[in-house]
């Protein structure tokens, strides 16, 4: 498994085609601080393991096509995931023994458990720090999260890695309810602009501090 701590070359690139997705040979070198011929050796090993996979992008009118370079589906498995199959037999078995009002309370129950953990460690923090602790939170829990600051008051999460895509693939609750904790530990409007559930290369949140919310922490 691999997390952002890890540090060999090969790693790191993994992580970076994982949190930017589909990027050009120089792009690589470039974030990975090598030149493009040591970074096209690493690309080659990944690419015979069926890590990585590269396609060409031809342009309009003459000149030789672009190469990039993305992940596989297999490598999907090298980064953190939670115990899907153990959490899809239980969330299974609340839904045909209890109904799926009890797999509404359930997640209901599991949002409350979320913002009772994040309220212990946010008291006196800043929206923009709240925001910061909620993605670093995220992060503890495998979704490789970040925050881009897009203005006042207004942020993207990005979540480059799904340790429960499995299970929500099968059950959107779990999303839903996600969004909704996200929404109740920050006091802010959330509204999701990307979606790894409908083939999107990450989860991504828009965060708006709501008015009440930027003059309390302003002050």
């Amino acid at each position: 498994m691999i997390t952002p701590k890890e540090g060999s070359t090969k790693q790191r690139l993994l992580l970076l085609l994982k949190s930017r997705g589909t990027l050009s040979l120089s792009d690589i070198a470039k974030g990975l601080g090598i030149t493009k011929q040591a970074a096209l050796k690493h690309l080659m090993v990944l690419i015979r393991q069926g890590l990585v996979q590269t396609y060409q992008l031809a342009h309009p009118g003459r000149g030789r096509p672009s190469h990039f370079y993305k992940l596989t589906p297999e490598a999907s498995k090298l980064f953190p995931h939670g115990d899907e199959e153990l959490i899809e037999e239980i969330l299974t078995f609340i839904k045909a023994r209890f109904g799926e009002h009890a797999l509404e309370e359930f997640f209901n129950i599991r949002k409350d458990v979320s913002y009772k953990e994040f309220q212990e460690r946010a008291p006196g923090l800043s929206f923009e720090a709240r925001v910061k602790l909620l993605a670093e939170m995220a992060s503890e829990k495998g979704y490789m999260a970040s925050v881009e600051k897009l203005g006042p008051g207004t942020y993207i999460i990005k979540q480059e890695n799904c340790p429960l895509a499995r299970v929500a693939k099968n059950e959107r609750l779990l999303c839903e309810s996600e969004m909704e904790t996200y929404a109740a530990c920050l006091g802010a409007s959330i509204k999701r602009t990307e979606f790894i559930m409908e083939n999107g290369p990450r989860c991504s949140y828009l965060v708006r501090a709501l008015k009440r919310v930027q003059r309390a922490t302003s002050r």
